[in-house]
């Protein structure tokens, strides 16, 4: 009995944990980048997100946001990180280019806000908690190629700031605790704000955390980089699709909320496996269980059918000879043979599980 119950139970759980799906619920986190007054096409902004260990695993990943220029005018705006994209452990590099010995780089200047405000005619957003890092791009690189949103920014001139985020972006497949071999990556969003619609630049009015009007860059190009792919992971399915299925990496002129699903090839095989040798001791559990039950309800069937039939008189009894043939195995005779029958499916499932990985 034991032994059927305990089959079908193992059988389940290494099934639900094999196809266990990781969850792709939105990441409550965004990065955008303002600057003072109204848009300017006189150049091009790169405002990218990156993992700085490929697919940005644990509950807080270590990343580094870019802002990037090129054109031939100076830039100045404010990055900021809402929700769980917010970092601890910030580093501010300012990468702007020195022309003379006599002038330093502008120090960038981290600071947060309890709850940012913006206005937008009669509508009042209120975006919550966020850390504002002021970005000043001197001397910007020469764009390459005509200016718009939607082609590749190439190379440019500007500030990273690296830190270990308050909230995790890949999650794992799981039951009951065990990790299953699929995971899924879900960004923050990137380039926008939770509750402006898409497409909208500005002029948004700074009520509480910045002052003056602010809008978004008329040219900002939007990139995530997750990383490039082992030769044993697949992706399954990501959101938009990716231009190069070997790395996982995003490039969007609009507001960009990436989702990325991954299975590790190796781990599936090796749940395959068990999976497999699940499917063997679950019929044998599940052959001796139904044994077992018709073992128990046979004696009834044969008590009831010995009450319903009439009683024979002395004159009429007449000796019944055994037939020749074979006897019925007993209980005893059985045991052994049920413990072959164990031990050739537990080595069945031994070889299975012993299989090398390819």
């Amino acid at each position: 009995m034991i032994l059927g119950v305990g089959s079908m139970a193992s059988y389940a759980v290494l099934s639900l944990v094999t196809n266990a799906q990781p969850s792709t619920s939105a990441n409550p986190g965004w990065v955008a980048v303002l600057q003072p007054g109204a848009s300017s096409e006189a150049g091009e902004i790169l405002l990218r997100a990156e993992a700085a260990v490929p697919g940005a695993p644990g509950n807080h990943p270590s990343l580094v946001y870019s802002v990037l220029a090129c054109g031939d005018q100076p830039f100045r705006g404010v990055l900021l990180l809402g929700g769980q994209a917010r970092l601890d452990t910030i580093v501010v590099i300012d990468q702007n280019l020195v022309p003379s010995a006599d002038r330093a780089p502008t120090a960038p200047h981290v600071s947060t806000v309890p709850d940012l405000a913006l206005g937008f005619g009669d509508t009042v957003w209120h975006l919550g908690p966020v850390q504002e890092i002021r970005i000043v791009i001197d001397h910007p690189t020469p764009c390459f190629g005509p200016a718009g949103a939607d082609q590749h920014f190439t190379s440019g001139t500007g500030t990273t700031v690296s830190g270990v985020a308050q909230g995790p972006i890949q999650r794992t497949g799981s039951f009951w605790g065990i990790n299953g071999p699929r995971t899924s990556q879900v960004w923050p969003l990137i380039g926008g704000f939770p509750t402006a619609p898409q497409g909208m630049l500005g002029l948004f009015t700074g009520l509480d955390g910045l002052q003056g009007t602010w809008s978004i860059p008329a040219v900002l190009h939007k990139q995530i980089v997750s990383g490039g792919l082992t030769a044993r992971a697949t992706v399954d399915v990501a959101i938009p699709p990716l231009a190069d299925a070997s790395r996982v990496v995003w490039d969007s002129a609009t507001p960009l909320r990436a989702t990325a699903r991954v299975t590790n090839i190796d781990d599936m095989d090796w749940w395959q496996n068990w999976l497999i040798g699940g499917g063997i001791f679950l019929g044998v559990g599940a052959s001796l269980l139904a044994s077992l039950l018709f073992e128990m309800l046979r004696p009834k069937r044969d008590a009831r059918s010995a009450v319903a039939a009439p009683p024979e008189s002395s004159a009429a009894r007449v000796p019944q000879l055994e037939p020749t043939g074979h006897k019925p195995l007993s209980t005893s005779t059985r045991a052994p043979a049920t413990a072959l029958v164990v031990v050739a499916a537990l080595a069945v499932v031994a070889y299975v599980l012993r299989r090398p990985r390819h």
